[in-house]
């Protein structure tokens, strides 16, 4: 069966503000009842998270109480830090917004773009800059403005990671964004 994860990420914010951020949007989640106040280990890794609230099916677009709500990992936690979001080890393609051309890692080994742009993830997680110049046509792109295909990455200081969640609707997300006044996306896996 495995874990799976969705993650809202903040595209914008800075590592200077991303956990006061973070301490806003749980109040907000807990004065909601969309989970509990108390952490506990209901993720996995660390630090713990917080359970599920009682109004937790107003942020999903399937509840499920049958099977959710009894499982020991399904709760969220909240990241903070630089971090490089992504799904897993599949297959990946993505594209330059400006010329188009995409590129896949798979199994016959990365393109020319991906290698490029494996070097700038390593560059980013370090605290480089915040993009590269595409191979196909030489125009700066912005980490998180890469063009996605299936299953978007996401580069940022703060996220929201939901566990074993039903899917969370659009508008939810599309909230979070809101009152964080940034970019947000969503991003999700399985382990």
């Amino acid at each position: 069966m495995g874990e799976s994860f969705q993650k809202i990420v903040d595209l914008d914010a800075t590592a200077a503000e991303a956990a006061e951020l973070g301490h806003t949007l749980l109040a907000r989640l807990v004065a909601a009842q969309i989970v509990v106040a108390t952490p506990s280990d209901c993720v996995l890794g660390e630090p713990f998270g917080h359970a599920p609230g009682a109004r937790w099916r107003t942020v999903v677009t399937e509840p499920d109480d049958r099977l959710f709500t009894r499982l020991r990992t399904n709760g969220l936690r909240v990241v903070t830090g630089r971090t490089v979001f992504f799904a897993g080890p599949d297959v990946y393609r993505v594209a330059c917004p400006h010329c188009h051309v995409a590129d896949r890692s798979d199994d016959d080994g990365p393109s020319a773009q991906w290698s490029r742009f494996w070097d700038a993830v390593d560059e980013w997680h370090r605290g480089a800059s915040d993009g590269f110049a595409c191979v196909h046509c030489g125009a700066f792109v912005a980490m998180n403005d890469w063009a996605w295909d299936d299953l978007p990455w996401a580069f940022g200081n703060l996220a929201l990671e939901f566990w074993n969640w039903p899917p969370l609707a659009p508008s939810f997300v599309a909230d979070v964004g809101a009152h964080l006044g940034h970019r947000v996306r969503r991003t999700t896996g399985k382990l």
